[in-house]
């Protein structure tokens, strides 16, 4: 073989080793969302375990070109093995559900590390072993590392773009994941012996194959729940679903809209009314405090399938919906609600830091899966919506229903931060019980000193969020997804069990 074409060989091979590593990156947080949320502890935790398999596959490298002669034949079937690995990973995220049976921190580190450390540890061998190959070539190593270094990285520059702008809003993770695995073996088709080329070869029409007859997970049809919507985006997965769902007194035909298996809307399907008790009450609040409903202008965090936002049309009010996912605008139409709501599609925080309005109301409803986002709960951000309302405005919070021991933490500290900037504001919440029902937390402008409306909902009174330890949340402290933790596992084996 010329050197020519060596050369481009290795620049092609250190290419796709960039392009695969990159897409394992930022696909794997993705793949975790639907059992462990996106959160600090699942990012940190999926770095570490990266940075970690790379360093193993680096010090292999080095061993394994010590101690076997002849390690350049090994080389081209490290990519067969990454492409291989790559058919793994989709059998182990369609088998995610078995990891909540873990402790969260246990099950977290078990999952990242079955679908990361060997397909990493596999780059990072390959990634030496291409410098090393290099240098053969240009008879100098710092020329080698760079130009291997440099168009790996390239590769992952593409990946990183094509990944998250293309592969996965558009065919999913599963499909990806298969698409990778052919990608993967380009490498070995034109640098395996030729009696050996054919297993490449066997593989893609392997893959192939299993493409067109297996390109999602099916549904277990032994469920009572049906799948009807199913997609991988960058922030996780997407899911509509009908199913029986038990209210306080009777079991209804509902259909619900999920992201990463967590409960963001939920419909009656008989009544086609929503079925949370907080939508129903928070509609009918602002019915009966606002008489003329046609100037009463509303800003709403969070999409979601559009329940609050249609009712709150439908009594005509001025609304205006921020949402981060444009997807969940095309489910809440097809799914849902065939209803021109006005969306603007960005980060909540972004949108208020750019805003010049005032608004009446300002309702946050803005979970993540079952994640809450720190940078809209600090006490910057409540500053930001006490500059967005009108000085009669309303802000209406929800939030967990927990406000007592571990699980009440995060609670407590949206108490005292709201706390730090006005005193104007009550805590109801609108189930039976804490694990039944959402806190809302209800917040005056602090020039509105016109008597409080009755509201009723059951009042937590302050000093229940007074009698054990919180903080103040604020933007550059990570402690409060720390605080979160304990009710959002709570929050999603409960809907995991909802859908089975």
């Amino acid at each position: 073989m010329g050197h020519t074409l060596k050369t481009f060989l290795l620049f092609i091979a250190a290419f796709i080793e960039g392009f695969i590593l990159l897409f394992l990156e930022i696909s794997t947080p993705v793949a975790v969302a639907p059992v462990f949320g996106q959160n600090l502890h699942v990012w940190s935790t999926m770095l570490g375990i990266t940075l970690l398999s790379l360093m193993l596959g680096y010090f292999a490298a080095a061993y394994i070109m010590r101690h076997l002669n002849n390690w350049q034949k090994l080389f081209p079937y490290l990519f067969l093995w990454l492409s291989v690995y790559q058919t793994v990973i989709y059998f182990i995220v369609s088998k995610n559900q078995y990891f909540l049976n873990l402790n969260y921190y246990t099950g977290l580190f078990l999952y990242i590390s079955l679908v990361i450390v060997p397909p990493v540890v596999l780059c990072g061998l390959t990634n030496t072993m291409l410098i090393t190959l290099a240098d053969e070539i240009f008879q100098n190593a710092g020329r080698a590392a760079a130009w291997i270094l440099g168009i790996s990285t390239f590769g992952g520059i593409l990946s990183s773009l094509m990944v998250a702008f293309v592969f996965l809003p558009q065919y999913g993770l599963f499909n990806t994941l298969i698409f990778m695995a052919m990608i993967s073996l380009i490498p070995s088709i034109f640098m395996l012996k030729p009696k050996y080329r054919i297993i490449p070869w066997i593989l893609i029409c392997s893959y192939t194959l299993f493409f067109v007859n297996y390109r999602e997970i099916k549904p277990d049809k032994t469920t009572k729940t049906n799948v009807i919507f199913k997609k991988y985006t960058p922030f996780g997965e997407i899911l509509v679903a009908d199913f029986p769902f038990y209210t306080e007194s009777e079991w209804i035909p509902a259909r619900g809209l999920f992201l990463n298996r967590i409960g963001q809307s939920l419909l009656n399907l008989n009544s086609q009314k929503p079925v949370w008790p907080y939508v129903n009450f928070t509609v009918n609040f602002l019915d009966s405090i606002f008489p003329d409903k046609d100037s009463v202008k509303i800003l709403i965090s969070g999409l979601g399938a559009g329940t609050l936002p249609y009712e709150l049309q439908q009594k005509k009010f001025q609304i205006s919906v921020i949402e981060n996912e444009p997807i969940l605008y095309e489910v809440m139409q097809k799914f849902f609600y065939a209803s021109k709501i006005p969306v603007i599609f960005q980060d909540f925080r972004y949108f208020l830091n750019k805003n010049n309005q005032k608004f009446d109301v300002i309702i946050l409803d803005h979970f993540c899966g079952e994640n809450p986002p720190n940078h809209l709960y600090s006490l910057e951000f409540f500053n930001s919506i006490m500059n967005s309302l009108d000085e009669n405005g309303w802000c209406i919070l929800n939030f967990f229903g927990y406000y007592e021991g571990k699980f009440g933490e995060a609670s407590r500290c949206i108490f005292h931060t709201i706390n730090k900037i006005s005193t104007n504001f009550r805590v109801y919440l609108s189930g039976s019980t804490q694990d039944q029902g959402n806190l809302l937390f209800f917040i005056r402008h602090q020039k509105n000193m016109t008597p409080w409306p009755p509201i009723n909902l059951k009042i937590i009174t302050p000093d229940r969020f007074n009698k054990q330890n919180a903080f103040v949340i604020r933007d550059f402290y990570s402690g409060f997804q720390n605080a979160s933790i304990y009710p959002s596992v709570t929050w999603r084996l409960a809907w995991q069990n909802s859908l089975k």
